[in-house]
């Protein structure tokens, strides 16, 4: 399977799929084509991977850039991990959309802690469909890849 350099590629080599999402969903309402383009540099760090009870590239990334901030972030997805901690790769955290889901409502769990009334607007929307756009490269790429990058043989 990829490591996180190569899905990190990945990721940057799929910009222009992600511009052209944001593009399409900005010609909807502008504000759900902010949305995709926020929710895509999302994908950056929230990414399928947070199953790993070990830390991850895009949770290196935290705890290097934001110190206390990480850690935080950090302890925050390694009780995410331990949920999967025996099904890494299982369909709950990898499987397409329903692994989005669950990431995207896990992270904002504070949020509906917090606000007595649950709203789902526009930019939440295109949040959730530009991370869907982000892990979908993540997921493809570990159906489709070997652990050492080369492509799986038929």
């Amino acid at each position: 399977m990829p490591n996180g350099v190569v899905h990190r590629r990945l990721w940057v080599s799929n910009f222009p799929n992600a511009i052209l999402a944001t593009a399409l969903g900005v010609r909807i309402h502008p504000v759900i084509g902010a949305g995709i383009a926020a929710g895509y540099l999302l994908g950056n760090i929230v990414e399928p991977d947070l199953d790993l009870i070990q830390k991850t590239r895009s949770e290196n990334a935290m705890l290097d850039k934001l110190g206390a901030i990480g850690c935080v972030w950090f302890g925050y997805w390694a009780t995410y991990g331990c949920l999967f901690r025996k099904h890494h790769r299982s369909w709950l955290s990898h499987g397409l959309f329903i692994g989005t889901i669950i990431r995207f409502a896990y992270l904002f769990l504070w949020y509906s802690l917090l606000s007595p009334v649950l709203t789902i607007d526009l930019f939440m929307v295109g949040l959730l469909i530009g991370l869907a756009i982000s892990d979908a490269v993540h997921i493809i790429a570990d159906w489709l890849l070997t652990s050492d990058g080369k492509r799986k043989s038929k």
